[in-house]
């Protein structure tokens, strides 16, 4: 799914909305209040998922040792209701011993193996919705960002192939987007003690890119991106803003100066 864009390269808004295009072509406006709507019900049904997981994690530590309670009260009645001075053969003592811990084997394994088999569901389940919520905040973020959207977007990035290359300093923590830069968290340098917000996080990010004055537009970066090398074979190669698979792939190179954006 990708933004749909003018010929200018700005973010299209259908009612104050960014407009998103599937690989179908259908064309929907992104609605902010209903994706945080989305992402609260996202968190409150993982983290029903979680205290179901810590509940069946309390249940099986009650039984440490006994894994199955009716067969283990069963077998104990059992062996207070013999007369061993009764039996003539000491065998079958030692027959009935071995099956009750057979029995005991046999429960317990397949209470661990039911127990585990729901714990990785749990957890596949989990990981699924972290990468939904994780989608829905940071992507939504980036599309309404001035760094790459409106009518003159600081850089020549667009939105959604920004996401994939910076996407990776940011996290979701405690439900709010928390910037990192070299494994640290990055901290707000107006609101002194606090996190950066995104757009601030954003901005010291691309501050610290070795290369920013190659993605930045002229009038942020002190000037106009210089030139490559192409230009002294007589041209210079281009990439379209729109072909986001050649953006991601030789974005150094266009960091360079190599290859140029239209």
């Amino acid at each position: 799914m990708k933004l749909k864009l003018d010929e200018n390269g700005a973010v299209i808004l259908l009612e104050g909305k960014p407009v998103y295009v599937q690989e179908d072509g259908k064309e929907i406006p992104f609605d902010a209040a209903a994706a945080m709507s989305k992402i609260a019900a996202l968190n409150a049904e993982a983290k029903e998922h979680r205290v179901k997981k810590n509940e069946l994690a309390e249940q099986l530590k009650k039984y440490e040792g006994i894994e199955d309670p009716a067969t283990a009260l069963d077998a104990i009645e059992k062996v207070k209701n013999l007369d061993l001075t009764k039996m003539l053969d000491v065998d079958k003592v030692e027959q009935l011993k071995r099956q009750m811990a057979d029995t005991f084997e046999i429960n317990k394994k397949s209470i661990l193996d039911s127990f585990d088999k729901e714990k990785r569901e749990l957890r596949q389940a989990l990981e699924a919705k972290d990468k939904d919520i994780y989608k829905l905040m940071v992507s939504s973020q980036f599309a309404k960002s001035p760094f790459f959207s409106g009518e003159n977007p600081k850089t020549l990035l667009p939105a959604d192939m920004a996401t994939e290359y910076f996407g990776k300093h940011f996290k979701i923590e405690d439900n709010r987007i928390v910037g990192y830069l070299d494994g640290e968290k990055i901290l707000s340098k107006t609101k002194y003690g606090e996190l950066a917000d995104f757009d601030e996080a954003l901005e010291t990010i691309i501050e610290k890119y070795p290369m920013k004055d190659r993605i930045l537009r002229a009038g942020h970066a002190g000037g106009p991106p210089a030139s490559g090398n192409s230009n002294q074979s007589g041209g210079q190669n281009i990439i379209r803003r729109n072909d986001q698979s050649s953006f991601i792939k030789n974005i150094e190179d266009i960091a360079k100066g190599k290859l140029k954006v239209a």
